[in-house]
């Protein structure tokens, strides 16, 4: 068997996993900072911020998710890993659904006018 059904450390398999989710939490943490600083800027209000922030804090709980699938086996570990995963992907799709909705909303507005320049 290549991948065992409960990896932890000690196969490169899980060390992999580890190293990728090590590097997903920080750039998910670099990117919040950016957003932290720059939530003034005009460009960074018009992307719908709170939605952005919120989609990272989810990719972020699944990032960790993943990270905890490495390290072992007990029952706190699972149950942190079924918390962290379903969280952030509720977080995640809920975002990407909203965001999905409001282009709909400017974009399928009939009542709209076109404007020429």
């Amino acid at each position: 068997m290549i991948v065992p059904q409960n990896p932890d450390l000690s196969y490169a398999v899980a060390c992999v996993f580890f190293g990728i989710s090590i590097i997903e939490i920080i750039v998910c943490l670099v990117l919040l900072v950016i957003f932290a600083l720059n939530m003034d800027s005009r460009i960074v209000r018009q992307s719908g911020a709170l939605l952005n922030v919120t989609m990272l804090v989810g990719t972020l709980m699944l990032s960790i998710a993943q990270l905890l699938t490495c390290l072992g086996n007990t029952d706190a570990l699972c149950v942190l890993v079924l918390y962290f995963f379903r969280t952030g992907f509720m977080l995640l799709m809920s975002c990407l659904l909203l965001k999905n909705f409001r282009i709909y909303r400017i974009f399928g507005n009939k009542r709209a006018t076109a404007l020429n320049i």
